[in-house]
């Protein structure tokens, strides 16, 4: 029996494949001259080319699947709202024809309080329980102060002498804006005479609010 031997391919077919495998994968050979191949090695090299193209062609496939999609149009750009109103900077105080006295007969009951911008002051101070007692049975007064300064329209006035007051509230506007900073609330008191005596019942606190230049 005749053994069959395998024919080995020419150098010329290998030297075609090598190249043809090369241009697949994208690696450029320079120099290379394929000739001399008969028809079968042509037919060789055309069966390897399609078989590689086919699998470079599903290479390609894959990646293109995990490639990221086209990017989404950007939606539309949140419109800035228009700036509100400047807060109010005007204040008022009233209670009657009453405007207390530049400085007090005595101060019964002091608080401190803080503020952060400048600016006139809305205060209003509540004092649980206030009786003042004067001399020869005439009225006092009571009202707000802050930093020294009565507060115009903040006191009651006309108050018969040894009068228990319940549950007072006191407040008034500063007529100049005042500065930032630790200012005070006080109650001020006087007689159209002189203070003979006093009780006070306090629970202490103050409120302020900044109401602008």
């Amino acid at each position: 029996m005749r053994r069959i031997k395998r024919a080995k391919p020419s150098p010329a077919l290998l030297v075609a494949v090598v190249a043809l495998v090369a241009a697949l994968a994208g690696t450029a050979i320079g120099g290379v001259a394929v000739t001399a191949l008969n028809k079968q090695e042509k037919k060789q090299v055309k069966k390897i080319s399609k078989t590689q193209a086919k699998k470079q062609a599903r290479k390609l496939d894959k990646l293109i699947e995990l490639l990221p999609g086209p990017q989404g149009d950007q939606g539309p750009a949140g419109a800035q709202g228009d700036q509100g109103p400047i807060g109010p900077t005007e204040g008022t105080s009233s209670n009657g024809a009453f405007l207390p006295p530049a400085d007090p007969e005595e101060t019964v009951e002091s608080d401190d309080f803080d503020t952060a911008t400048p600016g006139r002051l809305l205060v209003i101070k509540p004092v649980a329980g206030l009786s003042i007692t004067c001399d020869t049975g005439k009225a006092w007064s009571v009202w707000l102060e802050v930093d020294g300064d009565p507060l115009a329209g903040s006191g009651i006035s006309s108050i018969a002498s040894g009068e228990f007051l319940y549950g007072l509230t006191l407040s008034g506007v500063t007529t100049d804006p005042l500065p930032a900073g630790t200012h005070t609330a006080a109650v001020g008191v006087s007689c159209d005479s002189t203070i003979s005596g006093g009780e006070l019942n306090t629970n202490g606190g103050v409120s302020a609010v900044v109401l602008g230049g």
